[in-house]
């Protein structure tokens, strides 16, 4: 018995050994940075407990060190800055790729994809799926994001009788729509059933996702296994993994019964390239010199919606918002569509039309530098 508690508080003394030694290597080499006043083990987390604060703390933090400092959360340390200079050393530097910890709590749902990859896989399918983001590609999308546009906008046009409404899940179930037609190829009718189990699923994992983020003891998977919602997790994730599947098989088995001219054929009769859901395109991908199996196609589809629909639909709703609250603005976007569809309004909207939308996109580019859809981004580089 005597033995067995031995090597049972050796192994605790070990663990927090290396657990401190850990943190003093980070600490020293990072000692040259102004460091925010923190409590013992648990750092800066109870100032940033409440998810509303934390940019309004973090912009507290920057102004009294001149953009620049670190923080500490449990066992982690982080670099917060806004100076411009610093974030462009930062980002230009090729051995910084490896993302932060936090992003392996997607890991059950995207597994390896693109978002979530450590740094070697990170490049080679960076380089493999490139070419499927040309912006030459969302011009034959442009018919489906019209569609699912005016299902948005009859939707709104029922609350405009309120003083005001959260803008925000209308749009994320468009631009749910909009990422799964392009990704998969099908429809998973967000706007018009959003109670579906596909649209519950994501909206829970993300949620699970942030209360994870934010749960010093959820951080560590042995502690976050014996929780209710890890669970809970892994019920919307077979959800989500079955429905990716089961359009992964059916599609392939549609490309198998083609002719194969018909495969190869790139444009229709009079020469508009015919239209490739994101899915046909990763079918068709080889990395070292082999097709992608159906468990790497199933992650980057499904790391294309959870990383595509959320960050737009946050985008758009900051601009709607920012045009409600500045009808100068609001005013001048009006009268640029009247100049571009005049009386046929109802009509559908062409590459050409959202080309001549200059001012528009002057609005949108000034809400993107104003209103940030994603305020942290995070990459381990001890």
């Amino acid at each position: 018995m005597a033995v067995v508690l031995a090597l049972f508080v050796g192994a605790i003394v070990a663990a927090i050994s290396y657990w401190w030694m850990g943190i003093y290597r980070i600490r020293s080499k990072l000692h040259w940075i102004p460091e925010i006043p923190r409590l013992p083990l648990i750092g800066n987390a109870l100032e940033l407990k409440k998810t509303t604060e934390i940019l309004g703390k973090f912009e507290d933090y920057l102004s009294k060190h001149n953009g620049l400092c670190t923080i500490e959360l449990a066992t982690y340390k982080f670099i917060v800055t806004s100076d411009p200079t610093f974030l462009e050393f930062l980002l230009g530097k090729t051995d910084i790729l490896n993302k932060s910890d936090e992003y392996q709590f997607l890991g059950n749902w995207l597994g390896k994809g693109l978002l979530t990859a450590a740094a070697p896989k990170w490049k080679r399918s960076r380089k493999m799926l490139t070419p499927s983001f040309h912006f030459s590609i969302l011009d034959v999308f442009v018919d489906t994001f019209d569609s699912n546009a005016a299902i948005l906008v009859d939707l709104l046009d029922k609350e405009t009788n309120k003083d005001s409404f959260d803008i925000f899940p209308y749009v994320k179930n468009c631009t749910m729509d909009v990422i799964c037609e392009t990704s998969m190829g099908v429809s998973i009718h967000a706007q018009k059933n959003p109670k579906s189990d596909y649209v519950r699923a994501v909206a829970e994992l993300c949620r699970l996702l942030i209360l994870r983020t934010y749960s010093p003891l959820k951080t560590f998977d042995f502690f976050y296994r014996l929780t209710s919602d890890y669970k809970l997790e892994m019920e919307q994730v077979k959800i989500l993994h079955s429905h990716t599947m089961q359009v992964i098989t059916s599609r392939k088995e549609e490309l198998k019964k083609k002719h194969k001219d018909d495969q190869k054929e790139e444009t229709d009769d009079v020469g508009i390239k015919k239209r490739k859901a994101f899915l046909d395109l990763l079918l068709e991908t080889t990395i070292d010199g082999r097709p992608l199996t159906d468990t790497e196609i199933r992650e980057e589809v499904d790391t294309f919606l959870f990383a595509g629909h959320d960050t737009t639909a946050a985008a758009i709703s900051f601009c709607l918002y920012c045009l409600s609250v500045n009808k100068d603005v609001q005013d001048k976007i009006a009268q640029e569509q009247k100049q571009i569809f005049g009386e046929n309004k109802n009509r559908n909207v062409t590459i050409r039309d959202i080309q001549e939308m200059k001012y528009l996109e002057l609005a949108l580019k000034e809400s993107l530098r104003s209103k940030v859809c994603m305020e942290f981004n995070e990459n381990n580089h001890f």
